[in-house]
């Protein structure tokens, strides 16, 4: 589906998870978030999300070129229903041009149109990501991430 003039939004592929894998190395490997990602751990975890979710995963196009995802899964809460984001990145070279925008807005009429409750994700405090939420209505909840190495 055309979102822009210039960006349309289309449900992943297998064939795609390779881009999206690599775009996902690329960016959170860099600050602020400084994850250590293979391509091919990317890969691994996009063809399970892929593979789990196929109708809430989608792939960002500009001229036939990915330049982004967003994987979401639909998920019962406390609250009713739920669109879950598990991962919305967007190449560097095409940040800050609208497209994130584009996209949440394309995020917020899929979930009015299927009747879910709200949208929910994980962000990294430091990132420009977490303001970007945070100006797009946003909340912190009462919940964290939390998390325990396993040696």
């Amino acid at each position: 589906m055309k979102l822009s003039e210039d960006i349309s939004l289309r449900k992943a592929k297998k064939e795609d998870i390779e881009a999206c894998s690599r775009i996902m190395a690329e960016e959170y490997n860099k600050p602020p978030y400084n994850q250590e990602w293979e391509e091919e751990t990317a890969a691994q975890r996009l063809y399970e999300l892929l593979g789990i979710y196929p109708d809430t995963s989608f792939v960002i196009e500009t001229n036939k070129n990915i330049i982004g995802f967003i994987f979401c899964s639909i998920e019962i809460t406390f609250n009713g229903k739920c669109l879950y984001v598990h991962d919305f990145v967007i190449h560097a070279e095409n940040q800050d041009k609208g497209i994130g925008t584009t996209v949440l807005e394309f995020l917020e009429k899929y979930a009015k149109e299927n009747k879910l409750n709200e949208i929910s994700l994980n962000a990294y405090l430091y990132s420009f990501a977490y303001t970007f939420y945070k100006k797009w209505g946003f909340k912190e909840s009462d919940f964290r991430y939390l998390s325990k190495d396993v040696e």
